[in-house]
């Protein structure tokens, strides 16, 4: 399965490109250093949500577009069959990510 932070990776490495910067320069927007900015685009690092939060600031894309478009990159990606409404059902099986919200029985 295809990780979120690899299309978050994607998207930020495209629209920073678009915006003609150089990753030094993202980099020095964000706050972050450039080294990070770089392992960032290659998918060796995944940002907190702060640090995502200050890139897409210095992108000047609302955290949340940028959030949106990684995860619409993320469907495309996915292996045939795994449509939103496939993951959806997914998601609302009791016991998802080991945590049943069931009251088990005595």
């Amino acid at each position: 399965m295809a990780l979120f932070s690899d299309a978050f990776s994607e998207v930020v490495q495209e629209y920073r490109e678009a915006k003609k910067m150089s990753r030094a320069a993202l980099a020095a927007k964000a706050g972050l250093h450039q080294t990070y900015i770089g392992m960032l685009e290659m998918g060796l690092r995944s940002p907190s949500v702060d640090t995502a939060k200050a890139v897409a600031d210095a992108l000047d894309i609302p955290f949340s577009a940028l959030v949106a478009l990684a995860e619409e990159r993320l469907l495309k990606i996915e292996p045939e069959g795994m449509t939103p409404e496939w993951r959806r059902k997914e998601l609302e099986k009791p016991g998802v990510d080991g945590f049943d919200t069931r009251k088990k029985k005595e």
